[in-house]
């Protein structure tokens, strides 16, 4: 039997398009044919707010399959906690999922890729907001957005270091988020990573007493900050399929996500672009130390 995650990513693509958003995300729920997963089959046209634009769309995409031979965490055996996102099949999907693969991305489409690494019993996890197209064919704001969450992350990961309080990462992320006319998302949070996918710490990207714990070396996590447009603008709705999450009021919204590794001069990104990439944050600390007793 072979694992498959369920998508459906031209419902999660209609609902960013409908609110002109600058990020898309999974959905998925009751089977309706072999290959088909609707996950709003009793609620078709769905949508919390009833001036909102955010709504399924369809038709809906086709099971993805994880072959066999691909290592799979304990969890996936389990029904990934007794999620509907991932259930146990057969190969005879795996036709469907490569013709669904030869669908072709509009230009300025919002695609976000949030990929999750399991090898030989460790995780690794990584996210980011692209847009599709030719340069130049993007709106300025949904590239700012996307810009923003990349900026917010790196300030984050660049006063990483033993020694910090997780709580510093909200303290860095939010007050630069807020200048760039964004909200950050205060439901979603980074984690503790490694063996266990999601353990502690819980790391908020916003200003908040709840953090707790300091960098220690060998510290894994991941720092993963999403931003939603405009300033007071936080909130999120869950959808009925226990899974699709959107802005309360169909705003846009990006997100950018590392995952990294304490060191004794810094951190070390182990999900960097191109390979791990180690950072001597020393200098950087001690400016924002300063910064904070200004």
């Amino acid at each position: 039997m072979s694992t498959t995650v369920t998508t459906a990513s031209a419902a999660a693509k209609g609902a960013a398009d409908g609110a002109s958003g600058a990020s898309t995300s999974a959905s998925t729920s009751t089977s309706t044919s072999a290959n088909i997963y609707d996950p709003f089959l009793s609620s078709r046209g769905f949508s919390y707010e009833p001036s909102s634009s955010v709504r399924a769309h369809y038709p809906l995409s086709t099971k993805s399959v994880v072959p066999d031979h691909i290592e799979k965490p304990n969890y996936a055996k389990e029904n990934f906690m007794q999620s509907r996102n991932i259930v146990v099949t057969s190969k005879d999907t795996q036709q469907g999922v490569r013709q669904a693969a030869t669908q072709v991305l509009t230009p300025t489409a919002r695609l976000p890729a949030d990929v999750t690494l399991f090898h030989k019993g460790y995780h690794g996890d990584l996210n980011a907001t692209y847009m599709v197209g030719p340069t130049g064919a993007a709106d300025e704001s949904s590239l700012h957005l996307i810009k923003a969450a990349r900026e917010c992350l790196d300030a984050a990961i660049a006063i990483c270091g033993p020694g910090v309080p997780f709580a510093e990462i909200g303290q860095m992320i939010e007050p630069m988020a807020k200048e760039k006319g964004c909200s950050v998302v205060k439901a979603y949070t980074g984690h503790g990573i490694g063996k266990v996918f999601h353990g502690a710490p819980v790391v908020y990207h916003h200003i908040t007493n709840k953090s707790y714990g300091i960098m220690q070396l060998g510290h894994i996590f991941t720092i993963e900050p999403m931003l939603n447009a405009g300033l007071n603008n936080h909130k999120t709705k869950d959808w009925p399929d226990d899974w699709t999450v959107t802005t309360k009021d169909g705003s846009r919204s990006a997100a950018a996500e590392e995952t990294l590794l304490i060191t004794d001069q810094g951190v070390e990104v182990l999900t960097a672009q191109g390979g791990p990439r180690s950072l001597d944050t020393r200098e950087n600390r001690r400016a924002w130390n300063e910064r904070k007793r200004a």
